[in-house]
């Protein structure tokens, strides 16, 4: 039986972390001995503990906005020392490590760990770094140097990372995120009771994190100009929270709904862990991204819940919405063009019921959890083979 070791930078509920669980819950047991290491206990390490996953907990060196700071770069070296240190001595007990999986590129730990002790490097890539230019062009190189594989969430996300590095096309795979979908059926929430809405009310949803780039505010400013134009039979609902210590997000979110005067049609519910009890009572996902997603992990939520989505036209929501098949693709960060695509959806229910179907079928097809563990259990397959 070979051991394979995960990485994690968190331990929320996002599309990272959904993806690791399914991998870890997933593989076939018999194969491979799974251990995760986490920075800390929450959502994620409850639902791996709850199916038995061996979880150890470690602090991470990772890649944050400190880190590019005069005392965050004097210190990295301490730091990944350290966190040696403190890998080797919690990864003792299991022994030999066939391979070492970094589940976000924002880890660097697992790199230095794997190279130091000469193990196989696998580094799974969520992430796509435009800004600053300066991170966008040297992290390429050094995922390059420090892995073995690196397989990327959407060919937009292995594209980006070859255009900076194309030494790393060679290692560079593309593993679709899949959906993971509710063990069992969760009960329906009733936002329309919850907030009195008329039943005829056309509910759109924005789901994620409230941040710079997931556009809720060019949401905000769509749905303002439709309201503008008499149109008011449907109503916005935001479902997220912010990224840890950057409340500013969620402030200005809600400055930008009261200029709207509008402030009655829209809402806002904190991050729900059970989002399956909450598609349901939407009508239509809205994914408009202000920057390309690397993948889009909510937008085949959406469709396998049988709903229309609506999403930028750029990233790899592209590779999973079809336009006029699935759902709407929009000119990125165009209000007019995002307002249009609404107003289109909104006043034709037989289109959101045949997008929602055709939505449901492209993601049974695509973006199984099944393919996606096989995927990854080949690509072990083959590493291991490679290594003897």
């Amino acid at each position: 039986m070979k051991t394979i070791v995960f990485l994690h930078q968190g331990s929320e509920w996002y599309g990272s972390d959904k993806m690791l669980a399914a991998l870890v819950v997933g593989l076939d047991k018999t194969k491979f001995r799974v251990v995760v290491v986490l920075p800390q206990s929450g959502i994620l390490s409850n639902y791996l503990e709850s199916k038995n996953i061996t979880i150890v907990y470690c602090k991470l060196a990772v890649i944050s906005r400190a880190l590019f700071t005069v005392r965050g770069l004097l210190s990295l070296p301490f730091s990944l020392w350290q966190n040696l240190r403190q890998l080797r001595q919690v990864l003792r007990p299991f022994g030999k490590i066939d391979i070492l999986h970094t589940c976000t590129l924002a880890v660097l730990s697992g790199s230095i760990f794997a190279w130091r002790y000469k193990i196989c490097h696998v580094w799974h890539i969520h992430e796509m770094i435009v800004n600053p230019p300066v991170v966008r062009r040297w992290l390429p190189r050094i995922i390059e140097k420090f892995s073995d594989s690196v397989p990327c969430n959407s060919t937009a996300t292995r594209d980006l990372l070859i255009s900076e590095c194309p030494k790393i096309s060679h290692k560079a795979i593309v593993i679709e995120n899949c959906v993971l979908p509710p063990e069992t059926p969760s009960s329906p929430i009733s936002l329309k009771e919850q907030y009195n809405y008329p039943s005829e009310t056309i509910l759109l949803g924005l789901v994620g994190r409230i941040n710079r780039w997931k556009g809720q505010t060019l949401l905000v400013e769509a749905a303002a100009t439709l309201f503008s134009q008499g149109i008011t039979n449907f109503r916005v609902i935001f479902i997220g929270d912010v990224p840890p210590g950057q409340d500013e997000f969620k402030i200005a979110l809600q400055k930008k709904i009261a200029e709207t005067n509008y402030q009655a049609y829209f809402q806002i519910i904190s991050f729900q862990q059970d989002i399956w009890a909450f598609w349901p009572a939407l009508d239509i996902a809205v994914v408009p991204s202000t920057e390309p997603e690397p993948f889009g992990l909510v937008a085949i939520e959406a469709m396998y819940s049988g709903k229309p989505v609506i999403a930028a036209n750029h990233g790899g929501l592209t590779e999973i919405v079809v336009h006029e098949q699935t759902g709407l693709l929009f000119k990125p960060n165009d209000v007019t063009a995002l307002a249009d695509a609404l107003k289109k959806l909104i006043f034709n229910p037989d289109l959101r019921i045949s997008y929602g179907k055709s939505g449901k079928e492209r993601v049974e097809s695509h973006f199984s959890e099944n393919s996606y563990i096989q995927k990854f259990d080949s690509l072990y397959a083959s590493l291991l083979k490679n290594s003897q």
